[in-house]
């Protein structure tokens, strides 16, 4: 997990990143056994987003 908070710090700072997902953010939190690092990486991931949300109905 460490290695990935340092790639998309790194990464977000230097170019636009994309991720896609069908989880919740706030999901997220509970798949990692870090929890303050996971909540920190989303803080930076999401300080300067643009969130969009495709649904199929």
């Amino acid at each position: 997990m460490q290695v990935f908070y340092r790639a998309v710090t790194f990464l977000n700072e230097t170019r636009s990143i994309i991720f896609i997902t069908n989880r919740e953010l706030s999901a997220w939190i509970d798949v990692a056994d870090d929890k303050h690092l996971c909540q920190t990486l989303l803080d930076r991931m999401t300080v300067n987003c643009q969130i969009v949300r495709l649904t199929d109905k």
